[in-house]
């Protein structure tokens, strides 16, 4: 037999599942509420606030500031050494790599077309000078005569132009002595200055030419190298800072971690105007002659800036039309878009001349969405937690 549920126990039954039901509805749904009370007050908020923008500080650049350029080795003087006149190599003392002092000689030339035009240049001034005595004793015997009215005045003026061509005529044949006996001393081929040999071009019995002559070529090339000079171009931003007197680090590659010191001892004064560089000159001792010319190397300036400008991220530049600008957060909260000029590229940081001072904050990256004007708001940025 069935037992049916009485209507009592049924209404009971029904209203626990409406209670448990309500509790469980109660239960998903206040926290749904919640949130959404939290979006709507957060989004409130944001709005605010303005756009949540990353921003750096700007910072003074450091006074002292490295520069590195290349440069090539140059010997401080170096001289390509020519014969005077025609001749044969009788006998060479100097190699190549030999170190030889101002003065030494290096080779020895025998000139026998010389030592004959030689000859005959003294046979000319011994003549010249016989035809002038001859010339002066006529017009010694002769201005008397004309004192006595025996000879014509006429007379005693060419006598007189005579004896005057004669002194000429000596005066040109002792020239040409002179300047041949000049060329003959160069037959002895002599270092001009204190330096090493890079290069001989002569052997014994070489036939040598004067280096006026077309297609000669020098007997020796000389270097002086106990102190070398370094030509580098520096670039227009650092004209100011390197001056004559300042000093530099110079290096070579393959010479390790050794260090050479030297200094600027000119500059162009003038700049290129396709490369917008100036031209400066190291000088470097070298005492040991490690420093070879032809070399490759690097040399370091450390300047000193008594006004150094702003440094900020290269991520902070926005390039436009109107040329390079900067968004700059304001006390306001307000963005605002300023014009700079730029200075030194890093690559990573760049230098500002102007349009930003030390400790303004610079919007980082900023999107299409940052306007000038706009409100923002800075949100932490990972790489000052990195720093």
């Amino acid at each position: 037999m069935t037992t049916q549920p009485s209507p009592a126990r049924f209404r009971t039954s029904l209203l626990g599942g409406v209670a448990l039901f309500g509790v469980l509805l109660a239960l998903g749904t206040l926290p749904k509420l919640r949130r959404a009370h939290a979006i709507d007050s957060g989004l409130a908020a944001d709005s605010a606030a303005g756009l949540a923008v990353r921003v750096v500080a700007a910072r003074r650049a450091p006074t002292a500031v490295p520069l590195a350029l290349s440069g090539t080795v140059q010997a401080l003087h170096a001289a390509e050494i020519y014969a005077r006149s025609n001749g044969y190599v009788s006998r060479w003392r100097a190699d190549l790599g030999s170190r030889v002092k101002a003065g030494d000689v290096l080779a020895d030339v025998e000139t026998p077309d010389l030592d004959r035009q030689l000859d005959q240049a003294k046979a000319d001034r011994d003549r010249a000078r016989s035809a002038l005595a001859l010339a002066r004793r006529n017009l010694e015997r002769w201005e008397p005569l004309a004192s006595d009215n025996a000879v014509s005045k006429v007379e005693v003026d060419e006598r007189r132009t005579t004896f005057e061509d004669a002194t000429s005529a000596l005066a040109a044949a002792e020239a040409n002595v002179h300047r041949l006996a000049t060329l003959q001393g160069f037959a002895r081929l002599v270092a001009p200055f204190t330096g090493v040999i890079t290069a001989r071009n002569l052997d014994v019995g070489t036939l040598v030419t004067p280096g006026t002559t077309p297609g000669g070529r020098g007997l020796y090339s000389i270097a002086q190298m106990d102190t070398v000079r370094l030509l580098v171009d520096v670039p227009q931003g650092a004209v100011t800072d390197v001056r004559t007197g300042v000093p530099a680090d110079v290096s070579i590659r393959e010479l390790g971690a050794r260090a050479f010191q030297g200094k600027v001892s000119r500059t162009a004064d003038a700049l290129d105007p396709a490369s917008r560089t100036q031209r400066v000159e190291v000088w470097v001792p070298n005492p040991d002659g490690a420093l070879l010319p032809g070399m490759y190397a690097e040399v370091h300036f450390q300047l000193t800036r008594s006004q150094p400008p702003v440094v900020v991220p290269a991520s902070v530049i926005v390039v436009r039309s109107e040329g390079p600008q900067v968004a700059l957060l304001g006390p306001d909260s307000a963005v605002h878009f300023k014009p700079v000029t730029l200075g030194r590229d890093y690559g990573g940081q760049v230098e500002i001349v102007s349009g930003v001072a030390e400790g303004d904050r610079l919007v980082l990256s900023p999107s299409d969405d940052v306007l000038d004007g706009s409100r923002a708001h800075a949100v932490a940025n990972p790489e000052d937690a990195e720093r």
